[in-house]
């Protein structure tokens, strides 16, 4: 089973104590999620200083400050909270100041100390908060794997662990529906049923999430390489403009598919081109391929009525028809979908693991 990486922010630390927090995430074993300190604005959770919020009188929220220097700050609220928080207290700061008192709540924790052990806890805490990116990653795996045969038939399953729903993927809409009881390990356990189109409606306490965003967060968290093997050999041509609801676009992907827009380059182009290294070109390579803005066909797609063109998107009558596999049709794929066909009759009782449905050949 693969883990995602994650990631955490620490916020108002001396370089001595951010180096310390460092050393403690590589000593910890390498079991479940990758954890990793990053910058404050693409961390997944947020280590803060005590001295480094405020309480913010005007909003009636916390005022947390970027670094130490006071230059720019950010104001949360319970209701705007992206993000799960740890403030550090006690030994981790070196002192007991009395902390803020603020409206976060479900997402907040604390941090003790500068240990292996602490921060192992709190990193726990986090990860039960990123439960839903978790389980995105979880079912972006499986369906990465599965993508063409989930296109290609265009029905419903119920992923059942045992006797639990945990989340309803539908292939008719693109759209997968996460239960509150979801849990990657369960997840990937779980014994995908097909189900007829009236089994659709997930139920009200469920995530409806597009396919896009889990095999965006497989593919960007994933610590191997699945960039398909003509990616490395041939010239990649920019293909579509993303979609204009994904949001999960970074500076990276944004300036290699302008390179690309420019004019058509290899792997090896645009490793020299950018100066980046080749595991991070072909990382931000993968998340180009898996939301349709990038191929290696030089022809580009016949444009339909929808704006909205993604690895899973709905196709019109006018759009290109799914293609069959082969190396200019492996691209196409990820492109192009048919019109929705009526469901078939099906068995209720059938049950099918994901290991049974036609993997991609990524291999011509």
């Amino acid at each position: 089973m693969d883990h995602p990486k994650l990631s955490f922010a620490a916020i108002g630390f001396s370089l001595d104590a951010q180096r310390q927090l460092s050393d403690c995430v590589n000593e910890m074993p390498t079991i479940g999620p990758r954890w990793s300190m990053v910058a404050q604005e693409r961390a997944d959770a947020w280590i803060v200083h005590p001295e480094s919020l405020e309480r913010d009188d005007d909003t009636g929220g916390v005022r947390v400050w970027n670094s130490m220097d006071r230059l720019a700050s950010t104001t949360l609220h319970d209701k705007t909270v992206s993000r799960p928080i740890a403030v550090a207290v006690g030994e981790a700061v070196g002192s007991a100041n009395e902390i803020p008192q603020t409206t976060i709540n479900a997402t907040s924790t604390q941090l003790n100390s500068l240990t292996v052990s602490d921060l192992r806890q709190t990193l726990q805490f986090f990860e039960a908060q990123l439960r839903l990116v978790r389980v995105q990653f979880a079912i972006g795996d499986l369906l990465h794997n599965a993508r063409h045969s989930v296109a290609r038939e265009q029905r419903v399953y119920h992923l059942m662990f045992r006797t639990q729903l945990l989340a309803i993927v539908d292939a008719i809409n693109f759209k997968v529906a996460i239960g509150p009881k979801a849990v990657p390990v369960g997840i990937a356990e779980a014994v995908w049923q097909l189900r007829p189109a009236v089994a659709i409606e997930a139920p009200p306490d469920f995530v409806t999430v597009n396919m896009l965003e889990c095999l965006w967060q497989f593919s960007q968290r994933s610590a191997k390489d699945h960039l398909p093997s003509r990616y490395r050999s041939k010239p990649v041509h920019f293909w579509r403009t993303p979609p204009a609801k994904f949001g999960y676009y970074q500076d990276e992907h944004i300036g290699l598919l302008s390179m690309l827009r420019s004019q058509p380059r290899t792997l090896g182009q645009l490793v020299l081109d950018t100066g980046w290294s080749l595991p991070l070109v072909s990382k931000i390579l993968e998340g180009l391929y898996v939301t349709g803005a990038v191929s290696t066909q030089s022809t580009k797609p016949v444009a339909g009525p929808s704006p909205i063109l993604s690895f899973f998107s709905r196709k019109t009558a006018s759009d290109q028809t799914f293609p069959l596999d082969s190396d200019a049709a492996a691209d196409s794929a990820v492109h192009s979908l048919p019109p929705t066909q009526p469901v078939k009759s099906v068995d209720w009782a059938m049950d099918t693991r994901p290991g049974d449905l036609s993997p991609l050949d990524d291999s011509k």
